[in-house]
């Protein structure tokens, strides 16, 4: 048998399962006598209330909900303007002096002779009948039977007349004596009964009874168990009887077959040879355990509190082969499959106390008696989501659930000393001990929140922060840990060095759009310094360690080639490429060759149309597009490339802000971040992988070009006929590409690669030319580009200021000039509505003869100005330290410091310098891993960030393609909202299924590992990654400069 909560002493009694306490009305009340008994019905235990549904943060504009056939349409997503809201601006922090602190010695660990088993007290198979009584006047009594069928040697037969609704019967354990059960814990018997039904139990101790539990019981044989906090209210030490009753409507007759009645007590020792917790089986997601187990590990949260994972199954992919799912969303053979680690866990059993004991072999405040937690609380949630066959209109879905309990000890772990956490087997754990040493170097802590890429050793702040969200305990109070020890722990040479201390941060409070990301006050962590390059984890003095994290270069280095793969791997018509490993997108969507069949037709149709409003994203749906074919269906057979948007194959003109901030850090820091190495498919060409990233798009919109004009364009394939639409021309369109290019042509101009950038710079001339000839050159209709609507004198303006710095013709800047919306130092340039963010940037950074230095003063002081105002101040008041602009608040895992960006390249107040650097390396450090998840919030699969946890699953690309995993530097939008009927735009269908309720999480943790939900894990390269692209960049550009 399992060791139940350890090696425990088993008092035999009576056991059954707990539930509540009696009734008022309802309530037995017998006399003190076993011969007589008065009438009285037992109120039965109501039903716990279901948690609510989560009430949604934003609902945006509903998308069109897939038809109901065998395969559905994908969705997009909408983008939400929203309104910045002022904050304060952040005051320096000092840098603490490093000392060095040894590292603490284990105490060895005694041999332990184990206790036995059990030991039985009672015994209800042994002991003699005592006899019964009827408890209700209504004949109803317990005898011993021989009847069959029964379980054990003795077998008792309960007969149950329930006249006025409610019968009962009690048993003596002593023939009216009494028996001393207080040290009893918990009661079993197995039990069965002729029809299902739900019956009371309580003690009666001569005078008085007890609560009431109550039991389920079937028709077949089952062990109930309940622990004895059921019982209140009546004498434990004086213990007569075990009263029986059941009420029901109409009246009848019940058999109920009762066996192997024992009571238990338990006792707790260590197990021999007690085994280290080790590092390897950290309670990680992102590396699940090796051994199938529900059972996923013990964490010291701190001194004071536990935490305890458990997995009640998972659902597993299998890509070991190229499928015919590949890189479909939805899939009728989709290769997954739901693997179940038996029962799921007991979470009422689980929250009990009773059920968990902690002793110790060297702290005498546990011993080997040991002692049960003060309290215990738990958080659940879906873990893994399989998708199954089409039903009726929609798939059918299978999850599985995991669990986080969290246990309160009544005394503090002390350094050094070994535990054992024993494990009752009442909540279904497939482990029933487990034993840990407690050092804060080793024992790793949820609670402690770094950057799992790393720190520069440059780098102008090492933020860390310490925080808990206890699920139904609420947050985590760590005020009584201000100014402990902050310790950098270097992993090789096990050293530690003192390196500040715990310092109070921020309270509990929402962010932008009213998000509340921690449900819990912040205290920071920090380490400031400059430290030599290796690797370490942050250790606080009573709470335990960080996951592992790199001190060195490549901790600016590997964010940014991931983010870069990012956009690799959302190219369309990207042959596979034997070098690089996983595939690519497919199918390609080549005219005439991947489908063979496929072919690009060109429209009358463009967003000002006059019908092109209806429902839903009309890119999404080319049937309405084939209305549209111009006459003699003219085909484009040179389209390819481009980027698109999560599983979509659409290319429309909203993707082409990715090109600008992809080049923005190279262009600003001078071509700093020049490498040719980052694993793209151009890599080693002599051209910087993030121009050649860049110019995929590029050339993409220059091979939609028809009649001489631009086209707004492509829609999603048609998977039946294998035709894609093509946009008609627009000014706007033309001037998009001018801007497109010219900014590819400062950089290739940076670069040194003058051929290219010649042809480039020729490219955005002529789109300039056309556009410009036009008699409705569209400079009022506006264009989507991810935050905002932006007019096409703003496509206009910001390729002028770059065409300005190629050429140096100053009919470009005077159109700058004119058409600027800095008038002063602190004009807004950047908003919901305008974004002529980019002629800031080639102006602030032109090489060629300033002819209006009050406009480019005036630009200077507003970047500087608004950057605070908009974007770092933020970090200062907000309690994650981020400093994104509230306008891109509601994709909350969107970065958008793009003011901070340019305002740190030009300012030239060493203070300014420093305050915009924190504020950015604060902001990048929350995305990759300090927020309360511990997780780098993009796809990281076959790259240096591959064993830092990190999504897993979402809505995108790289499914079944023979390469485990999804393809890397996707960032989700982790969006709960509500966008269509459909399961795959419902988030609520995942968050109902929390504990707590899903809208009482921190929203940073209420991520869910699921392919399937594009509402919830889809992205756009131009929400969610192209912002991080340029931070990321950025910050690389400036270690390398």
């Amino acid at each position: 048998m399992k060791i139940k909560l350890g090696i425990s002493v088993v008092i035999a009694v009576l056991m059954l399962t707990a539930c509540g306490g009696s009734g008022s009305d309802g309530g037995l009340n017998p006399t003190p006598t076993p011969e007589s008994a008065p009438e009285a019905t037992p109120t039965p235990e109501t039903t716990p209330t279901p948690d609510t549904t989560p009430t949604p943060e934003t609902t945006p504009t509903p998308e069109t909900t897939p038809t109901p056939e065998a395969t559905p349409t994908p969705e997009t997503t909408p983008t939400p303007e929203t309104t910045p809201t002022p904050g304060t601006t952040p005051t320096p922090e000092t840098t603490p002096t490093p000392e060095t602190t040894p590292t603490p010695e284990t105490t060895p660990t005694p041999e332990v002779t184990p206790v036995p088993e059990a030991e039985i007290i009672y015994n209800g198979e042994s002991a003699t009948y005592q006899g019964s009584t009827t408890w209700d006047g209504n004949g109803s009594g317990i005898a011993e039977s021989s009847s069959s069928p029964y379980s054990g040697n003795k077998h008792l037969r309960l007969t149950i007349n329930t006249v006025n609704y409610w019968g009962g019967a009690a048993y003596w354990v002593a023939n009216g004596a009494a028996l001393n059960w207080s040290d009893g814990e918990t009661l079993h018997f197995q039990i069965k009964a002729d029809s299902a039904l739900q019956l009371s139990v309580m003690l009666w101790d001569g005078s008085a009874q007890s609560g009431a539990a109550s039991v389920a019981v079937t028709t077949s044989y089952a062990e109930a168990s309940v622990p004895f906090s059921a019982f209140t209210d009546v004498d434990l030490s004086h213990v007569t009887g075990i009263v029986f009753a059941y009420g029901a409507t109409p009246s009848g007759n019940y058999t109920v077959d009762i066996d192997d009645i024992t009571l238990q007590r338990e006792v707790y020792v260590p197990t021999p040879e007690p085994t280290p917790l080790e590092w390897s089986t950290d309670v990680d997601p992102n590396n699940p355990s090796t051994v199938d187990k529900k059972f996923r590990g013990v964490q010291v949260l701190d001194k004071d509190f536990l935490m305890v994972h458990f997995v009640d199954g998972e659902v597993l992919f299998d890509e070991t082969a190229v499928s015919d799912c590949i890189n479909q969303s939805f899939c009728n053979n989709p290769g997954n499959t739901v693997v179940s680690y038996g029962d799921p866990l007991n979470t009422e059993a689980a929250t009990t106390p009773l059920y968990w004991h902690l002793n110790s072999i060297d702290d005498e405040t546990y011993g080997l008696q040991g002692d049960e937690p003060d309290a215990v609380f738990r958080k659940s949630k879906l873990n893994g989501m399989a998708q199954m066959e089409w039903v009726s209109n929609d798939f059918r879905y299978e999850h599985t659930m995991e669990h986080w309990i969290y246990l309160q000890l009544p005394n503090s772990l002390q350094a050094g000393k070994t535990y054992s956490l024993q494990i009752a087997d009442t909540t279904n754990s497939d482990i029933s001990h487990w034993t840990f040493t407690y050092d804060i170097y080793n024992s790793r802590s949820e609670a402690v929140h770094v950057n799992l890429a790393g720190y520069h050793p440059d780098s102008a702040i090492n933020a860390a922060d310490l925080s808990a969200w206890l699920g139904d305990g609420g947050g985590r109070d760590y005020s009584s840990f201000e100014g402990n020890t902050v310790y950098l722990y270097n992993v090789v040479n096990e050293e530690a060095q003192a390196v500040g201390t715990v310092s109070f941060g921020q309270t509990n409070k929402g962010e932008a759009q009213g998000y509340n990301f921690y449900r819990s006050n912040v205290w920071h962590a920090d380490f400031d310094g400059n430290y030599a390059p290796g690797t370490y984890r942050l250790a606080i003095e009573g709470v335990g360690a960080s996951a592992d994290f790199e001190i060195g270069e490549q901790a600016v280095s590997e964010p940014f080639r991931v983010s870069t793969l990012g956009f690799y791997y959302m190219r369309i018509g990207e042959a596979p490429n034997p070098n690089l490993s996983p595939v690519p997108r497919q199918p390609l969507w080549l005219p005439n060759e991947s489908p063979n069949d496929t072919r690009i037709l060109i429209t009358d149709m463009t967003p000002y149309h006059n019908d092109w409003a209806g429902s839903g994203d009309r890119w999404d749906q080319p049937d309405f597009f084939a209305n549209y074919v111009k006459s003699g269906e003219p085909v484009n057979d040179n389209a390819k490339g481009g980027h698109s948007d999560a599983l979509d194959w659409d290319r429309h003109l909203g993707h082409v802000s990715i090109i600008y901030d992809m080049l923005l850090p190279y262009i600003i820091t001078d071509g700093a971040i020049n490498s040719d190495n980052l694993g793209i498919a151009e890599s080693g060409n002599g051209i910087p992988d993030i121009i050649d990233e860049a110019r995929n798009e590029v050339d993409f919109w220059l091979a939609l070009r028809y009649q001489g004009g631009y086209s707004h364009g492509l829609s999603n394939p048609n998977s039946s006929t294998h035709v894609l639409y093509q946009a008609d021309n627009t000014a706007l369109a033309a001037w998009a590409n001018a801007l497109n290019a010219a900014t590819l042509a400062e950089a290739l101009r940076i670069a040194g690669l003058t051929e290219l950038q010649n042809e480039y710079l020729a490219a955005a001339e002529a789109a300039w030319n056309y556009a410009n000839a036009l008699a409705d050159q569209m400079l009022d209709e506006t264009q989507g580009l991810g935050a905002g609507e932006v007019p096409g004198r703003d496509f206009r303006i910001n390729a002028a200021a770059w065409l300005y710095n190629l050429t140096g013709n100053t009919a470009y800047e005077d159109v700058l000039a004119s058409e600027s919306l800095v008038t002063n130092g602190t004009s807004e340039f950047l908003t919901g509505s305008r974004d002529q963010f980019y002629s800031l940037a080639a102006y602030l950074h032109t090489d060629q003869v300033v002819h209006y230095p009050s406009l480019q003063n005036n630009m200077r002081d507003a970047v500087i100005y608004q950057a605070k105002q908009k974007e770092t101040q933020y970090s200062a008041s907000r309690p994650s330290r981020r400093a994104t602009d509230n306008n891109w608040g509601y994709f909350h895992t969107a970065q958008f410091v793009l003011r901070s960006i340019l305002a740190h390249s030009v300012a030239t107040s060493a203070s300014d310098k420093t305050h915009f650097a924190r504020a950015m390396q604060l902001e990048a450090d929350w995305s990759l891993g300090r927020n309360p998840a511990n997780m780098i919030q993009m796809t990281t699969a076959a790259t240096g960030l591959a064993d830092k946890r990190s999504v897993q699953n979402c809505y995108t690309s790289g499914a079944y393609d023979g390469v485990a995993g999804m393809h890397p530097g996707h960032t989700p939008y982790f969006n709960i909202d509500d966008w269509g009927s459909m399961i795959m735009a419902t988030p609520s269908w995942m968050v109902n299924k929390s504990y707590p309720t899903g809208n009482t999480w921190p929203r940073a943790e209420l991520f869910f590992n699921t392919r399937y939900v594009w509402a919830h894990s889809e992205f756009t390269p131009q929400q969610t990654m192209r912002g991080k692209a340029a931070l990321y960049g950025y910050l690389a550009g400036m270690a390398r400069d």
